[in-house]
């Protein structure tokens, strides 16, 4: 098990930081939980599956909190073309040529074609993001990105208060 605890022991050991003067706790986690966001989103560590049940005519629906990036819908089965908004709301002359699309916007997703029955089921497999809020939290990161986390909050935390030449020369 691999805790924010940990994280912060060993920031504090390795810029002989041990009596907390540098860095507060808060600003330790703060930096801790933008780094694991930061390594979720570049390394699309963290996958999940949602069933989602539609309701008639409803072709709009929300996606699930932290999602970074959809790796597949399917609706009852039938895995859908993945198209971004933009595309869709560019070529809306040739959303016939398919038996299922989905796009989404920064909130939601989007289903063609608008007939949509009651009670189907999608099947979301997506990456997301996970945060965490107090030093007992669990990092659920693999064993490979527990260094890139470590190092990576180094690195922010050199740039909090007053960043000097000294300062950004540490970060890096």
């Amino acid at each position: 098990m691999y805790l924010v605890s940990d994280v912060i022991l060993k920031i504090r050991s390795r810029t002989q930081d041990k009596k907390a003067e540098k860095w507060s706790d808060e600003e330790l986690i703060d930096a801790i939980n933008s780094s694991y966001i930061k390594l979720a989103t570049d390394l699309l560590l963290f996958t999940d599956i949602k069933i989602i049940t539609t309701i008639q005519d409803k072709f709009r629906y929300e996606i699930p909190y932290g999602m970074v990036r959809a790796m597949s819908y399917k609706l009852d089965g039938i895995q859908a073309v993945i198209k971004s908004f933009e595309w869709v709301s560019s070529h809306e002359e040739e959303l016939e040529d398919y038996d299922l699309i989905v796009y989404q916007d920064e909130k939601s997703f989007f289903i063609y074609p608008e007939n949509i029955k009651s009670d189907q089921k999608i099947k979301l497999t997506y990456n997301y993001t996970e945060t965490i809020a107090s030093e007992d939290d669990e990092l659920k990161i693999p064993m490979y990105a527990q260094n890139a986390l470590l190092f990576y909050t180094m690195h922010l935390v050199h740039q909090v208060g007053n960043v000097s030449t000294k300062q950004v020369d540490k970060s890096m």
